[in-house]
C-alpha cells in the first residue's frame, strides 16, 4: 500500500504560494521604477475589504491607459524592498557597485532623448573636425608649395658697397647665375655685369682687362666648369672667360664654303662635356667635342617647321639624361632631341605659329619641368617634360590668368635649383622662386 498521504488544503495553499515566488519577483523587476503602494487595508482595487486579503496597487500615470489588474497574491510571500532602497532598472547595464539613483522617474524617456541627440551630436563633430583641418591645410606651411614668388626685380643695375659705379645697361641679352652671383650679358654695351642678389653691381667684365673691346653683339651665355661661355655673335666665336673676366680662349666657329658666316644665338654643355652652339644663320645647330673640336650638325639648315627642321634657332639647354633643348623664333616652339639626335618630343604654344608664339630660350629643372620664354606673349610657358602644358610665369598674381604680367620682352633664361632667372630685354633681371608641385597639381 502507497505511503502517499492526501494533501490538505493548507498544504495546497502553501505550495501555491512557493510556486509563485518566481513569478512575483519577475513582476517587481519589471515594474522597477514604477510607484508601487503597499496597503495591508486594500484590495486588488483600492478598495477596503474584509473578504480580500491584503493586496498591492499600481499608482499609473494619468496619460497612460490603466494596466490591466494583477491577481492579488499573499504580502508574506512576496519580498517587497524597501523603500529606502534603490531600484536598478533590468534595462540599463548598471554596474553592480554604482547603483541607480533612487526615485529616477522617467529614466525610460531620458535613454530615449539621450539617443535621440548622439547620433546628430557625432555628426556635427566630425563635420568640425574636417572644416579645422581644411583650414590646416589651407593655411599652414606645409611641403607642397605654392605659385611661384619674385624674389628679385631689378630694372637697373644699383651701385653697392663695392664701389662699382652702376651704369645702365642697353638690350641685355642672356642671364647666368651660380651660388656666387648672377651675370648679364649686357649686349647694347658689349660687356657682362656680376650681381649679388642684392642687385648690386660686384664686378664688370670685359670693359676692361685682356677682354677689352673683345665682345661684339653677343646674345647668349652660359657658365660651364667654372668658366663663362659667351656667344660672341658679331665674330662667329665663342668666348672663354674666368668668372674674374680673364680670357682663357676663343672658338671659331667653321662656315660652310661659300656661305654666310655663322651667328652663334645659343649654347649650352652635356654632362660629358659635349658643347652645342645654335646658329641663327645656318639654322642648325653644332656639335663640338670635349676639346673644343667641331664634331657636326643638328638639321639641315631647311628653315622649315618640319619635325627634325629648324627655324631661327635661339636658345639651348641639356637635361640630366643629355637631351637636347631647341627654341625656335621661326616656330614658336622647343623640340627635344636624345643624345643619339632623335627627336622626342615638341613644347609649342598656338600650334607653333610665330605670329602667336615667339620661343626665344629654354631652361629645365632638375626635376624635369620645362620653361621656355616667349617673346610674343611676354611670359614665360612651363611644361612636364614629357610636353603636358602645366600654365604660365610672369604673373603679377601667379593664381589669377588675368593678372598683369610683370614680364615685356624676356629673352635669357636660366634656373638653379628652385630658382629661375629671367632676363628682360625692357623690364631687367628677374628671379623667381617655384615649386614644380604647384604646376602639377592645378
Amino acid at each position: 500500500m502507497s505511503g502517499k498521504r492526501p494533501a490538505s488544503p493548507d498544504a495546497d495553499e502553501a505550495t501555491e504560494a512557493v510556486d509563485l515566488e518566481g513569478a512575483i519577483a519577475e513582476i517587481d523587476r519589471l515594474l522597477a521604477g514604477m510607484d508601487i503602494e503597499v496597503d495591508s487595508d486594500a484590495g486588488p482595487n483600492g478598495a477596503s475589504s474584509e473578504s480580500d486579503p491584503p493586496g498591492i496597487s499600481i499608482a499609473e500615470p494619468e496619460d497612460v491607459p490603466p494596466a490591466a489588474s494583477h491577481s492579488t497574491v499573499p504580502i508574506e510571500t512576496m519580498p517587497v524592498a524597501p523603500t529606502d532602497t534603490p531600484q536598478q532598472d533590468p534595462q540599463q547595464d548598471t554596474p553592480e557597485d554604482v547603483p541607480t539613483p533612487a526615485g529616477d522617474e522617467g529614466g525610460g524617456e531620458d535613454a530615449t532623448k539621450r539617443t535621440r541627440f548622439k547620433w546628430p551630436a557625432l555628426w556635427a563633430g566630425l563635420i568640425l573636425i574636417a572644416v579645422l583641418a581644411g583650414v590646416w591645410y589651407l593655411f599652414s606651411d606645409s611641403d607642397e608649395g605654392g605659385p611661384p614668388l619674385v624674389r628679385l626685380a631689378v630694372e637697373q643695375p644699383i651701385t653697392g658697397d663695392a664701389g662699382i659705379v652702376a651704369t645702365q645697361w642697353v638690350d641685355p641679352a642672356a642671364v647666368a647665375a651660380n651660388d656666387d652671383a648672377i651675370y648679364v650679358l649686357d649686349r647694347g654695351n658689349n660687356r657682362i655685369l656680376a650681381i649679388n642678389d642684392q642687385g648690386e653691381v660686384v664686378d664688370v667684365l670685359c670693359e676692361t682687362g685682356d677682354c677689352a673691346f673683345l665682345l661684339s653683339d653677343p646674345q647668349a651665355m652660359r657658365i660651364h666648369a667654372d668658366k663663362l661661355y659667351v656667344a660672341n655673335t658679331g665674330a662667329a666665336e665663342i668666348v672663354v672667360l674666368t668668372l674674374d673676366g680673364s680670357l682663357v680662349s676663343q672658338i671659331p666657329l667653321p662656315a660652310d664654303e661659300g656661305g654666310p658666316a655663322p651667328e652663334p644665338t645659343g649654347l649650352a654643355f652635356a654632362n660629358t662635356g659635349l658643347m652645342f652652339v645654335s646658329d641663327g644663320a645656318t639654322d642648325r645647330v653644332l656639335r663640338f667635342g670635349v676639346l673644343g673640336d667641331f664634331s657636326g650638325y643638328l638639321g639641315e639648315g631647311l628653315e622649315d617647321d618640319a619635325r627634325y627642321q629648324l627655324s631661327d634657332p635661339a636658345g639651348l639647354t641639356v637635361d640630366f639624361g643629355g637631351n637636347l633643348y631647341v627654341s625656335e623664333r621661326g616656330n614658336g616652339r622647343v623640340q627635344k632631341f636624345s643624345p643619339a639626335g632623335r627627336l622626342l618630343t615638341t613644347f609649342w604654344m598656338a600650334a607653333g605659329d610665330p605670329d602667336v608664339s615667339t620661343a626665344t630660350d629654354v631652361a629645365v629643372a632638375e626635376d624635369g619641368t620645362v620653361f621656355f620664354s616667349d617673346t610674343k606673349r611676354s611670359i614665360v610657358h612651363v611644361f612636364s617634360q614629357e610636353g603636358r602644358y602645366l600654365g604660365i610665369l610672369g604673373l603679377l598674381d601667379a593664381t589669377r590668368r588675368d593678372s598683369p604680367g610683370v614680364l615685356r620682352e624676356p629673352v635669357g633664361l636660366d634656373v638653379v635649383e628652385d630658382r629661375l632667372f629671367v632676363i628682360d630685354a625692357r623690364e631687367g633681371l628677374y628671379e623667381f622662386e617655384f615649386d614644380s608641385s604647384y604646376w602639377f597639381r592645378r
